[in-house]
C-alpha cells in the first residue's frame, strides 16, 4: 500500500482546469482550506509525489476521481521526494506491528493533528505486506461527504464500497445488500463475511480508518457503526474469517460519545499515543533533507515549533527548496502573512471564528505562564486540534509559534 500518489501526466492539465473551475485563484488558497502545504498542492499540480491522503482530499475538492488519474508511487525507488522522507519512531512502531500480529486485532492510535498518525500506521501497514503477506486497506473518514455521515444505511454503503476499492475489489452491493430483510449493519457485516474476507482468504486484512473521529459528532450513526465493529472483534474469537481481519482506528479525539462498555471498540486491544519528536529525531529529519544547522539555529527552531513533525518538515522543506530563504528570515515571518506558516495558522483562525467558547479557552491558555484547567469540552477541541498539551486535566500551549500568533489576534475574535 504506496504511502505517496502523482497525478498522470496526461491528467495534469485535467487537474489544474478543475482548479479555475472550482474558483481557486491562487493554490495557496486550497492549501488553506484543506489545511496543507502550499508544497503539497504544487507537487499535486505538477505531477510530484504527495502523500495518498492529502491526494485523495485533494481529488475530492476538485471533484476528481482519484481512481482515474492517480499513479502509484513507491517510495523507495527514485529520487528522494518530500513524500519519501520518513523518521522513524522504534517503539511505537514495533508496538502497532506486534498488536497487528494478533488474530482479530484492534489497534488506537490517538495524537493531535499532524503529529504523524497517519505516515507511522502506513509504514507499519507496508511492513505488514512486505513480510507477513497481509492485504492493507486505508479508507480517510474525510472522503465520507457530510450526507453520508448522518445516515447509518448510506454510510454503511460507502463504507462497504470504498474498502472494497481499497482492497481493489469490484462494487458488489447490489448482490449482498438485502434492502428489504436485513439491517444495514447486517448487510455491512455480511458483505464482509461473504464478499470482502472472503475474496481475500489467504491472507490476513488490515483495515484503517483514518480520522475515525470525524463520525463522532453524529451520534447515532456513531453508536452503531463502533458497536459493529466491536461486535466484528468478538467473532474474531470464535470465527476463523473473522480472526483474519485487523482493526486500525486512527483518532485525534478523545472518545466523547457515549458507548456501553461492552459495544465500544475503544476499550479492547492496544492504544498508542503519538508524542512530539525526540531531539534524536529532530536531527534524523534535517538530515534526511540534506540541510546542516548550528546548534544555535537548531535552538532558535525547536523553540518556535517544538518537535511538532509537521511544522518542522514545513520549515526544512522551505529551507531546502528556496536557497536563498534563511532561518533567521524564516523565524522573523513566521507568524505573518508572509510566512511559510500562514496558510496553517488561518485554518486555525477560521476554526476559532466559529467557535468563541474554544477561542476564549485558548485566550485562557495564551495569557497564562503554566498549565490551566479549562472546561472539557474546550480542552478536548484544543487538543485535537494540537495547539495545546494536556498535563493531567491541564491544557498548556503545544508551541511558541501558535503563542505568538493568537496573543495578538485572540481579542478580536471575543
Amino acid at each position: 500500500m504506496p504511502r505517496s500518489l502523482r497525478v498522470d501526466k496526461k491528467h495534469l492539465s485535467q487537474v489544474k482546469s478543475a482548479l479555475r473551475d472550482k474558483d481557486y485563484s491562487r493554490q495557496i488558497d486550497l492549501a488553506a482550506d484543506l489545511d496543507c502545504s502550499l508544497t503539497t498542492i504544487s507537487s499535486f499540480l505538477n505531477g510530484r509525489p504527495v502523500d495518498r491522503q492529502y491526494f485523495m482530499e485533494i481529488c475530492k475538492i476538485l471533484g476528481q476521481d482519484w481512481r482515474k488519474i492517480a499513479v502509484l508511487e513507491d517510495s523507495s525507488e527514485g529520487d528522494e521526494t518530500e513524500a519519501s522522507i520518513y523518521v522513524k519512531r522504534p517503539d511505537p512502531e514495533d508496538r502497532c506491528y506486534q498488536e497487528l500480529l494478533k488474530p482479530g486485532a484492534v489497534l488506537r492510535i490517538k495524537a493531535p493533528k499532524r503529529l504523524g498518525k497517519t505516515s507511522l500506521i502506513t509504514r507499519v501497514i507496508q511492513q505488514l505486506e512486505q513480510e507477513q503477506d497481509y492485504r492493507g486497506a486505508y479508507l480517510p473518514f474525510g472522503l465520507a461527504d457530510k450526507t453520508e455521515l448522518q445516515d447509518l444505511d448510506k454510510f454503511l454503503k460507502w463504507f462497504c464500497v470504498s474498502v472494497g476499492q481499497a482492497l481493489g475489489l469490484d462494487n458488489e452491493l447490489n448482490t449482498y445488500w438485502d434492502e428489504k430483510y436485513s439491517t444495514s449493519k447486517m448487510n455491512c457485516t455480511s458483505y464482509f463475511e461473504a464478499y470482502l474476507l472472503a475474496q481475500l482468504s489467504d491472507s490476513p486484512v488490515v483495515l484503517c480508518l483514518d480520522d475515525v473521529d470525524l463520525v463522532f459528532p453524529y451520534d447515532a450513526v456513531a453508536q452503531d457503526f463502533l458497536g459493529m465493529l466491536r461486535a466484528w472483534h468478538e467473532k474474531s474469537k470464535i470465527s476463523k474469517i473473522w480472526k483474519r481481519l485487523r482493526l486500525v482506528l486512527v483518532h485525534s479525539t478523545d472518545v466523547y460519545i457515549n458507548l456501553d462498555t461492552n459495544a465500544s471498540p475503544f476499550n479492547v486491544g492496544l492504544t498508542i499515543e503519538l508524542p512530539e519528536f525526540t531531539p534524536e529525531q529532530v536531527e534524523d529529519l534535517i538530515s534526511q533533507h540534506d540541510l546542516e544547522l548550528e546548534q544555535e539555529q537548531l535552538e532558535k527552531l525547536t523553540k518556535l515549533v517544538g518537535g511538532h513533525p509537521y511544522l518542522l518538515q514545513e520549515a526544512l522543506n522551505h529551507l531546502k527548496n528556496n536557497k536563498t530563504s534563511s532561518l533567521e528570515q524564516l523565524l522573523a515571518e513566521a507568524t505573518t502573512e508572509a510566512g511559510i506558516y500562514s496558510s496553517h495558522l488561518r485554518y486555525y483562525w477560521a476554526i476559532l471564528q466559529q467557535n468563541p467558547e474554544v477561542a476564549n479557552a485558548l485566550k485562557t491558555v495564551v495569557e497564562a505562564n503554566q498549565p490551566v484547567q479549562l472546561k472539557p469540552k474546550p480542552t478536548r477541541d484544543l487538543h485535537s486540534l494540537g495547539l495545546v498539551y494536556l498535563q493531567g486535566n491541564k491544557a498548556k500551549i503545544s508551541c511558541n509559534l501558535y503563542k505568538n500568533y493568537f496573543q495578538d489576534r485572540i481579542d478580536s475574535i471575543l
